[in-house]
């Protein structure tokens, strides 16, 4: 082969740091791994060495990482302020605060979590003042917290439970004191502990300044954690579910000299399935009997309790506490069952788990939600259901408003939307990035195990791109929902606007199977394909994407073959090279998303004796080609041809060319062996990248199979190998790049090679090679064409660590630690923009650019961050209001109380406010018709310039107040 590489004897010398090149810069030769913290981070003064000071503070100053945008919301109802106003949305790692008028970011308020399994479990809005939450972590820190950003310190204040654990958070109301005249409402928070070793589930009190007040209930060892648990302000009760298993508690007292005598009574029952959603209303009776004040409080109530299950029916039971305190003083009589004595009433219509179940204000109407994309409102009297069917997602999480005009609906797809109850339209509706997270616990609709039911807990791979034409967007590769990314069904290409967090679109990639009951006759769940690869042309008008799709393993049975064959499943593989135009939807003038439009399908772009799959695609950076790289071990060119009839192009409606894709040049890159002959862990051990360098002249490729593999230097413009190396990379090949004359592997090892020396820059090894093999852990390549540098991203057990490198040399200019998992990497694609994009298994988004650089990557901020929401205060007090014409006649009236309003209007071209001089604190009014006659004075194709318009908007509000008389 043409320009044989260098031994690999000579390669391993270079490795263990003996190449001329490290000996000139006279470096420290370390063989500890890049990604051991004691390292590369952080360290006592007393354990750090000379080998460790390779990264040094100056060099650390110039790269810096955000903070994080956006994020996972979790299964946890949110708030709906009393004026709704704010929507207060709790995501894994942070609550966030949205404006439910223009569905913008306010506030985001981090939480303190140590790890991504620690995150909100509880969340809940205090009782006593309006502007706190509380906020609970699985952790056991229990949190006040100001969401209306008054205080410099959103936490106010904070403790650890006992047990270090909780599972979920409620709050209720108690009056305390002796006299009637000293009676005062105190809070009462209520945690529930998860059950561990040396302790059973515990429900503890603590008082409005967290301080311990007592345990309130304890299950019997070897009972699951609380599933729900709520609290029933007006009545103080507490009601909470755990298994098949429903508590209600009553308090023993309801006039209490102080907190510390708080203690409650509770009752229980067992339901027919796992429960999984409960509420419960207060129905008042008009009859009042003499008695105890306990006694006649209990009787001039009636509890409703409505409970959704894990196979679907709700269950529903009037007046359970009389019932249920009929059957504690019944113990004796064995007739009398609990089923017999409570009797409830049953409605049917979900076919999974009810996710989420609430009362209408009104009490004649349930709205449950669950895994049908359907939100359904049960009419109690008549027995009928409504419907607002094809949601995005599945429901998670319901909220009726205080006022109960409005229901505020999560979905799993990582969306929260406000409805108007009467019309069940969105007011409000916020989406982020839809992307698979992990996820510690079991989900509702897993409870009940299923047939051909299998998930995946730590396949949080994403695809992602940026496209160069519209840098400001992020485009994922995602599932529909939660539940179905943890399927491993990802047909959907995902548009998130980096500059307001917010999803513009979502599309079909892949083939779909959109029904009513996503399932096969036997039971097993439809698996969609999954978008494998994607990416971008340089000048971002054409998009090339991957889908695969393999019959799954449990339908083996259905092709006749046995449990351990494999090969019909081969067969049946379906891979699609897809080619769409991209140049469409971002041309669109519209704010609404344009789908793309398909261009070109290539069926089975690499096979053998079988479909083969595609390991890796590759952009050109200079012109619109695209490279393949597939089992077959053959790299594939591809680039667009014109479209013709008769010799003439052919054009679209719009004048636009259209073109066709074709195969320009086909390499083969395997001559060791044949691929036909592997098989087993050969086969299965195939892996291949591609890189194209910077000006498109030569495609680099790697292929092989584990530590046997070459990397090939292919010229793009013929198709000869130029150059070929052995032996670059060691175990699992992970990622491979070009940086001008610098080839970057990523395996097992980080390597560096020269390809015009033809040498070996330098060479470091990872720590724990295994994980870099296990589903758990992974690492990812991304290079900066702008600054010229890499980042390398590795997961561990405890996180994952971001490094930045330059190629010419072994010393990291940035070493960030996440507690997340990072799952997806990613560069620049503007021209002169540099910096990474970073997506972690949170779904929240980070960017790395350098300190000096005004060029870097920008995500989206709050609106508090931007010192935006002062201002849209201070303008609700001193700015503008906008009038229709037939309130100009009451403004110079006298008001209700008889005495004159504070300014004058004057119904003139010329507007003139009767203000004080001294203080000018009122707000200009201006009436409708002044903007009428600025805005359409002409149409749009002869509007003035909006300089012009900007003026005359200026004079109205700029202009001077009449002096006092």
């Amino acid at each position: 082969m043409a320009g044989s590489a260098v031994s690999a004897t000579t390669l391993k010398r270079k490795h263990l740091g003996e190449s001329k090149s490290q000996k000139k810069r006279q470096r420290p030769v370390t063989t500890e791994a890049i990604v051991d913290r004691t390292l590369v981070t952080s360290k006592s003064q007393d354990e750090v060495t000379a080998s460790d000071s390779f990264v040094s503070p100056q060099v650390q100053s110039e790269w810096t990482v955000s903070k994080a945008a956006g994020g996972r919301m979790v299964d946890i109802d949110p708030i709906l302020t009393e004026d709704q106003r704010f929507l207060i949305v709790p995501y894994t790692t942070s609550i966030q605060i949205y404006s439910t008028a223009d569905s913008l970011l306010v506030r985001r308020i981090p939480m303190p979590s140590p790890n991504r399994n620690l995150g909100i479990v509880g969340l809940r809005q205090c009782l006593t003042d309006p502007s706190m939450v509380w906020v609970a972590c699985a952790n056991g820190i229990i949190s006040k917290v100001n969401w209306t950003g008054e205080s410099e310190t959103p936490i106010v204040a904070s403790i650890p439970t006992a047990s270090g654990t909780a599972s979920s958070l409620a709050t209720l109301l108690v009056s305390v004191g002796g006299s009637d005249a000293k009676k005062t409402s105190a809070e009462v928070v209520l945690v529930a502990e998860m059950p561990t070793d040396h302790s059973p589930t515990r429900v503890i009190a603590y008082d409005g300044e967290l301080r311990l007040l007592n345990v309130l209930l304890k299950l019997a060892a070897g009972m699951s954690r609380l599933h729900t648990m709520e609290t029933l302000v007006g009545a103080g009760l507490v009601y909470a579910s755990a298994g098949k298993q429903f508590y209600l508690g009553t308090p023993r007292s309801l006039e209490l000299a102080s907190l510390d005598e708080l203690a409650y009574e509770f009752y229980t029952f067992a339901c027919e399935d796992l429960i999984t959603a409960t509420d419960a209303r207060i129905v008042p009776l008009s009859r009042s009997k003499k008695g105890s004040s306990k006694q006649q409080h209990q009787q001039q109530m009636s509890i409703d309790v409505a409970i959704g299950c894990a196979r679907g029916p709700i269950y529903c039971y009037s007046d359970i506490l009389t019932r249920l305190q009929a059957m504690d003083a019944a113990t004796a009589t064995a007739s009398k069952g609990p089923r017999e004595a409570l009797q409830p009433k049953k409605m049917h219509w979900h076919r999974r788990a009810v996710h989420s179940l609430k009362w209408s204000r009104d009490g004649n109407y349930l709205v449950s939600g669950g895994s049908e994309h359907t939100l359904v409102l049960w009419q109690l009297d008549t027995n009928k259901q409504s419907f607002l069917p094809h949601l995005t997602g599945i429901i998670e999480n319901i909220v009726v408003s205080a006022s109960g005009s409005a229901y505020v609906v999560h979905l799993d797809d990582n969306s929260v939307m406000v409805l108007s109850s009467a019309q069940l339209e969105p007011t409000a509706y916020i989406s982020g990035v839809q992307s698979a997270v992990y996820v510690n616990s079991a989900l509702k609709d897993h409870l009940v195990p299923r047939i051909g039911e299998k998930y995946s807990l730590s396949n949080i791979d994403v695809v992602m791109a940026l496209n160069p034409a519209a840098p400001e967007r992020m485009y994922l590769c995602v599932g529909d929902g939660l539940q179905a990314s943890r399927n491993g069904s990802k047909p959907y290409l995902q548009s998130v606007d980096l500059s307001s967090m917010r999803s513009i679109g979502k599309q079909a990639i892949a083939r779909t199977s959109l029904t009513a009951n996503n399932t096969t006759p036997s039971g097993a769940t439809i698996i969609d394909p999954e978008i494998k690869h994607m990416a971008f042309s340089c000048d971002g008008k054409w998009l090339a994407t991957i889908d695969e799709w393999m019959p799954p393993s449990n339908s083996q049975t259905d092709l006749g073959a046995s449990e351990g064959d494999s090969e019909l499943r081969k067969e049946r593989r379906e891979v699609f090279l897809k080619i769409w135009d991209a140049e469409t939807a971002i041309e669109s003038e519209s704010q609404e998303n344009t789908p793309l439009p398909l261009v070109s399908r290539i069926n089975t772009p690499h096979e053998t004796s079988h479909p083969e799959s595609v390991l890796d695609l590759a952009a050109d950076p200079q012109n619109a080609r695209f490279a393949t790289l597939g089992r077959d071990g053959i790299a594939r060119i591809w680039k667009p041809r014109p479209r013709q009839r008769d010799g003439l192009a052919i054009k679209d409606d719009r004048g636009k060319e259209l073109h066709t894709w074709i195969c320009d040049i086909a390499v083969t890159v395997n001559h060791r062996q044949s691929i036909v002959a592997m098989s087993g862990a050969d086969y299965s051990r195939i892996e291949g990248r591609l890189s194209f360098a910077d000006d498109g002249s030569c495609l680099v490729a790697a292929f092989g199979a584990g530590d046997e593999g070459s990397i090939h230097v292919i010229d793009a413009h013929t198709g000869h190998i130029r150059y070929s190396w052995d032996d670059l990379w060691r175990g699992s090949l992970h990622g491979l790049q070009l940086l001008g004359p610098y080839v970057i592997v990523l395996s097992h090892d980080l390597r560096v090679f020269d390809m015009v020396a033809d040498s070996l820059v330098y060479g470091l090894p990872l720590s724990n090679p295994s994980n870099l093999d296990s589903s758990s852990g992974a690492a990812n390549l991304a290079i900066d064409r702008m600054s010229r540098h890499f980042a390398v991203s590795l997961r561990h057990t405890e996180g994952s660590e971001l490094l930045i490198f330059s190629p010419n040399s072994m010393e990291p200019l940035l070493s960030h630690h996440f507690e997340s998992r990072i799952a997806a990497l990613s560069a620049s694609a503007e021209p002169h923009t540099s910096g990474f994009l970073v997506l972690d298994n949170e779904a929240q988004v980070f960017t790395v650019s350098q300190a000096s650089n005004d060029n870097g990557l920008v995500v989206a901020r709050s609106l508090d961050e931007m010192q935006l929401d002062a201002a849209e205060e201070k303008l609700s007090t001193n700015g503008v209001e906008l009038l229709d014409a037939s309130d100009d006649e009451d403004e110079g009236e006298p008001g209700q109380n008889g005495k004159p309003e504070a300014m004058d209007i004057d119904t003139s071209d010329a507007m003139e406010i009767d203000v004080d001089e001294e203080s000018s604190s009122h707000p200009a009014i201006i009436n409708q018709h002044q903007l009428s006659d600025i805005f359409d004075a002409a149409p749009t194709y002869a509007m003035v310039p909006l300089e012009d318009l900007f003026l005359k908007v200026a004079a109205l509000l700029a202009n001077k107040p009449v002096g006092s008389a």
